[in-house]
């Protein structure tokens, strides 16, 4: 027992320290922009080797330094056409440019901003990512002459820090600069919200898909309208053409700007800063809100809407209901000015707010510091690399936490000039930006032109430099656009889970022990329904059979994950039918509270989504069934314990998949029969009229819901090589759920 005791705690000792020293000492150790999830290896030969061509591209060399030194002219500086424009900095050019002249000891000096840059992965470049660290000038010094201090004796000399326990790893190395930095972006926000107070944008950039829904919607019905289209198709038509026949040329352009946070001109950044931060202070606001009940996104919720009833039956008028109301908490940052007056900014129709009391002291910001710290922090700012300290020329640090407000604000340039030059042609076009990514949608092929010429020139004023490998313009090809991809020929909307092949295979959750498939199950559905954005569901922009192939894609998804996983842990759990029905239901549940809420979001805005229950539980029934029975084969050979057993019950699952999708097939027809026989006994027995209207009313309804549903039923049966289900299983073809 002594003996093994000893031989656990060896082990022990060599896997928690000796290991992880050594893969330290051989790898570098990082990981991908792109798959955060998953831990790379790289020998320390091989990286140092990337960083040091990396640092070759954005730092100045020596000679060019000098040149501009000597140069007294005040010509252009050579490091216009540089990212980044990186130089290294000694401690007399630390001494003079951060030490104020009335101050003669480095040991009082105020404490300095400064960044410490590591690199990501990012398929074939590095991407620099910054974290703001706060330092006394004193450590500068020793950093400029390559000393650098460990970070424990650091935390412990810095005053008002407590010393580093085990359980504080995380907090000894967050950064106690960051408060100010998160103060500086508040102040930035309230300057931003008063400059659009008076203008026609009805938000700052676009951040999702549900901020940019209503502007797709209204080009796509305007673009059918310009070429006289039905908005519907009354009848399930092919995805291949736009609903009414008529085919709008749409050509779709999508652009990307080369390293846009690094070519950022810094006279422009610190413009930008006086402009929004213009007021001597500033103060945070504790607001408490009464806003009217979001009853499952579909706006305003009612008492009759909450317990199921119509207002129409009972005959109650919709303004006179009740309206449920809830409360909430918020903060918000406004000027001193606007306190005085008593005016608040960006209230919504219907909501009450009034400020909560607080203590003067914790809600006041200085404008005078913070406008110090953002012009430490944006010009000429210091970056650690590799051990080595710059000063940053060009651009600001990817990774603050001010970088895209400031990035995306600069960059409202290329919006005003490619809004001027489509709105000089009549045909309806569409500008689209996040931040760094342009798209722009227009029927007018000289408009088209024209933008694209003015995207491949860019606007070097403000650092935007197109990537000329990303430009894209396409009148066929599908268009991605942040996760969703746009058809040109008929205006549709599908997602693009091509970007979740690298994020699959890294989803485990309680691993070899039998729950593994429930447990990623539900993993998986919340990250399918984060990914599905109402806009591919919406029925005025997609027609029933792209919506029905969307839940398809995502019925592939589920199934194709979940038989794998099933696979993988057969040897841990027991044969019962179990292990099929509850994650069945969880992703049928799953996805049906994404319909309902999209449903309710796309109500509220003035559009529908007539897709049922029945029909997501048969388009899950369907995939999971075509899934399984193609996979039948491959699933048994990865059996090695047990395979007659296993066969058996697996060939069980196929079966009892197959009679719950009959059942989901023809239940509708049943119903609908025997409503038929008792409708024909009522109107039979002679009520009079008024129960035969009823009757009929009724019957009329049934006949709706059982013909939707055997069109949703048609499209799924189908057989052809232009299918839903083909083109389904074609979108989700990927390596990452390839069965070998």
């Amino acid at each position: 027992m002594i003996q093994q005791r000893v031989f656990l705690q060896l082990v022990f000792f060599i896997f928690q320290h000796v290991v992880p020293f050594l893969v330290r000492r051989s790898f570098h150790v990082t990981w991908s922009s792109k798959r955060p999830g998953a831990f790379l290896f790289l020998p320390k030969l091989v990286w140092s080797r990337l960083v040091s061509r990396e640092l070759r591209h954005v730092c100045l060399p020596r000679r060019s330094r000098g040149k501009r030194e000597r140069d007294a002219a005040g010509t252009p500086r050579p490091t216009a056409s540089l990212p980044m424009a990186l130089q290294r900095v000694t401690a007399d050019e630390v001494v003079a440019s951060k030490l104020a002249p009335e101050t003669d000891a480095a040991a009082s000096a105020p404490p300095v901003l400064y960044s410490s840059i590591r690199f990501l992965l990012d398929h074939h470049k590095l991407r620099p990512i910054a974290r703001a660290r706060h330092a006394s000038l004193r450590r500068l010094l020793k950093m400029a002459d390559g000393l650098f201090p460990p970070t424990t004796a650091v935390t412990r000399m810095m005053p008002g820090r407590a010393a580093p326990t085990a359980r504080g790893a995380r907090g000894r190395s967050a950064s106690p600069h960051a408060a100010v930095l998160r103060g500086a972006l508040r102040c930035l926000l309230a300057g931003l919200a008063e400059h659009h107070v008076g203008s026609s944008l009805a938000k700052f950039t676009n951040i999702s898909h549900q901020d940019e829904y209503a502007e797709i919607r209204s080009f796509v019905e305007g673009a059918r309208h310009f070429h006289r289209c039905p908005l519907l198709a009354s009848a399930p038509v092919s995805c291949t053409a736009p609903p009414g026949g008529g085919s709008p040329v749409v050509t779709m352009l999508r652009g990307d700007a080369a390293r846009c946070y690094d070519n950022l001109p810094q006279a422009a950044v610190m413009h930008a800063v006086e402009r929004l931060v213009s007021h001597d202070s500033y103060y945070t606001l504790s607001l408490s809100v009464i806003a009217p009940w979001m009853s499952g996104g579909a706006g305003t919720g009612t008492r009759a809407g909450v317990h199921g009833q119509r207002l129409q039956s009972t005959g109650e008028d919709a303004t006179s209901a009740e309206v449920l109301l809830h409360q909430f908490v918020k903060s918000q940052t406004v000027s001193g000015e606007r306190v005085q007056n008593g005016t608040l900014p960006g209230i919504p129709r219907g909501w009450i707010v009034y400020e909560e009391p607080t203590p003067p002291s914790d809600s006041m910001l200085s404008g005078n510091e913070m406008r110090a710290v953002l012009k430490q922090h944006l010009q000429h700012h210091l970056v650690v690399i590799d051990r080595k300290l710059y000063t940053q020329g060009v651009g600001i640090t990817q990774g603050s936490a001010v970088a895209m407000l400031l990035c995306d604000t600069l960059l409202e340039t290329v919006d005003q000039s490619l809004s001027c030059i489509l709105s000089q042609h009549e045909e309806p076009a569409l500008l689209l930006r996040r931040v760094d990514d342009v798209l722009v949608v227009t029927l007018s092929h000289v408009a088209a032109a024209r933008c694209d010429a003015a995207l491949r020139r860019g606007w070097p004023e403000v650092g935007f430099l197109c990537q000329g490998e990303k430009l894209r313009c396409s009148t066929v090809e599908l268009i991605p656009w942040c996760g969703l991809l746009w058809n040109p020929k008929t205006l549709e909307f599908s997602v693009e889970w091509r970007r979740l092949a690298s994020l699959l295979p890294h989803i485990a959750s309680y691993p070899m022990t039998g729950n593994e498939p429930l447990h990623c199950s539900l993993r998986l559905m919340s990250i399918l329904c984060l990914r599905t954005p109402l806009t591919v569901l919406c029925r005025r922009i997609n027609s029933k059979m792209r919506v029905v192939q969307t839940l398809c894609e995502i019925g592939f998804l589920w199934s194709r994950f979940f038989l794998k996983k099933l696979v993988q842990n057969a040897a841990f759990m027991r044969p019962h039918v179990r292990v099929l029905l509850k994650p069945l239901a969880l992703a049928a549940a799953s996805l049906r509270r994404l319909v309902r809420r999209q449903k309710g979001h796309l109500a509220r805005l003035g559009s529908f989504c007539d897709v049922t229950d029945e029909e997501v539980q048969l388009c899950l029934l369907f995939t999971l069934h075509k899934t399984l029975q193609g996979w039948l084969p491959w699933m048994v050979s990865r059996l090695r314990r047990d395979r007659n057993g296993q066969r058996r019950f697996l060939l069980l699952l196929l079966a009892l998949v197959r009679r719950k999708l009959r059942a989901a097939l023809w239940r509708d027809g049943a119903l609908s029969e025997g409503s038929e026989g008792h409708d024909s006994a009522r109107r039979g027995s002679g009520h009079g009229t008024a129960v035969a209207a009823v009757a009929a009313a009724e019957q009329q309804d049934e006949r709706k819901k059982q013909t939707a549903h055997g069109v949703v039923g048609g499209m799924l049966l189908s057989e052809g090589e232009d299918t839903v289900t083909v083109r389904a299983l074609a979108a989700v073809q990927f390596r990452a759920l390839h069965a070998q």
